[in-house]
């Protein structure tokens, strides 16, 4: 069957999509792009597969949804020091700075999302602060957050995530980083993972965050951190008050777009309520 102007305006129209928004959900890209270019959804899947093939789109999975989003093809700097890249990209590190490998898979993004962005921000500013050496990444995904920590001087991190492929792309990417035999990986929910940790990491939505600040409190030990992210600018508030009564102090937040992550010391006993501006 031969291709007609629409078949050929619609890898352009696709990839404008995306850097206009960043990051799309499949069926929304295929209604769009079957309303103004009048192609039909077979056309529009084929085309995102050419697209996907070829490295110029990718797909990835934040708090429960599968996404489309730019290619990843070269590295990407996630904060002042933290970097990701695909597996055989080059890269000359300047002072500090340290990246992390991803392969590229069909569920599970990069980490460029926002919420990921303010994690690791916060995730350095701890490392500013003292160097963790037991590390938890709860609700892992491809385990960014718990790598970099490794890249950044922890020790040994522990992942954990409910979904199979997640601990799946974990594992493969704990292989390409040389820091398998420093990473567990469970295929467990967040409350149920157990132990003492000097920073616990969790990119996870807001509702989800506030049902585990109990487990949070047990799993950080005294003086250690939490950071949490997957919240939006207008729910830091909510969780700041309630982790408070957990006995956490904050040390710092950050954001990106409409999403912002926290960062907390874990002191010995419930802080003092204070007003949150």
């Amino acid at each position: 069957m031969s291709q007609g102007p629409a078949d050929d305006l619609l890898p352009a129209h696709l990839l404008f999509l995306l850097r206009e928004k960043g990051r799309i959900c499949p069926a929304e890209m295929e209604k769009d792009a079957c309303r103004t270019l009048g192609v039909s959804r077979r056309q529009v899947k084929a085309a995102v597969k050419a697209l996907t093939a070829s490295g110029e789109i990718g797909y990835s999975f934040e708090h429960g949804r599968t996404c489309l989003e730019p290619g990843f093809l070269r590295p990407v700097r996630l904060g002042r020091r933290v970097f990701v890249m695909p597996p055989e990209a080059q890269f000359s590190p300047g002072s500090g700075e340290v990246a992390v490998r991803l392969a590229p898979g069909p569920a599970f993004g990069c980490g460029r999302h926002p919420s990921t962005r303010a994690a690791v921000a916060c995730m350095e500013a701890v490392f500013d602060r003292f160097c963790p050496v037991r590390v938890a990444d709860l609700g892992a995904g491809t385990g960014v957050l718990g790598l970099a920590a490794l890249a950044l001087g922890a020790k040994e991190a522990l992942l954990a995530d409910t979904d199979s492929w997640a601990c799946f792309a974990s594992r493969q990417n704990a292989l390409i980083n040389n820091m398998a035999e420093r990473v567990c990986i469970l295929q467990e929910p967040a409350h149920c993972i157990e132990g003492s940790f000097d920073m616990v990491l969790a990119n996870l939505r807001l509702p989800t965050l506030l049902e585990l600040l109990g487990n949070f409190a047990h799993l950080v030990r005294p003086s250690g951190a939490l950071v949490v992210s997957g919240i939006k600018e207008d729910e830091d508030k909510v969780f700041l008050q309630k982790a408070l009564l957990e006995g956490f102090c904050s040390i710092t937040q950050h954001g990106d777009g409409l999403w912002k992550a926290l960062a907390f010391e874990r002191t010995s006993g419930p802080a003092p309520i204070k007003e949150i501006s």
